[in-house]
């Protein structure tokens, strides 16, 4: 039977001194604990870089001029609530969209559980 070993690497680069090997031998614990934290960080940074790089990406999808406003040339209380009308049907459609949805689920990422393992 051949044993299998697992273990977490954690990679950090502290500034050289003297006593650093002897530091982070008595304080074994501080030490790992301060990689962990490190290394979360570094994670959770990239992966909100790539989520606001997909949020970008995706702002052509959600600005004003896709809610399809026209605006008439002849101006009247009619064309007003026509235009009322129009433009709150548009935004709801924009809105409810999969899109949207999908930028919402982009913007919820850091609330997941265990974010950002």
């Amino acid at each position: 039977m051949e044993t299998v070993y697992s273990y977490d690497m954690y990679v950090i680069n502290p500034y050289y001194r003297e006593n650093l090997q002897a530091d982070i031998e008595e304080s074994y614990q501080v030490w790992l604990d301060f990689a962990k934290k490190f290394e979360f960080d570094e994670l959770a940074k990239e992966i909100r870089e790539k989520r606001d790089e997909l949020l970008a990406e995706t702002d052509k999808e959600m600005v004003l001029d896709r809610l399809k406003i026209e605006i008439p040339e002849d101006v009247s209380m009619t064309t007003i609530v026509t235009g009322i009308k129009q433009f709150f049907a548009s935004f709801k459609e924009v809105i409810n969209s999969e899109m949207a949805k999908y930028r919402q689920e982009l913007r919820d990422i850091p609330q997941q559980e265990r974010f950002p393992l």
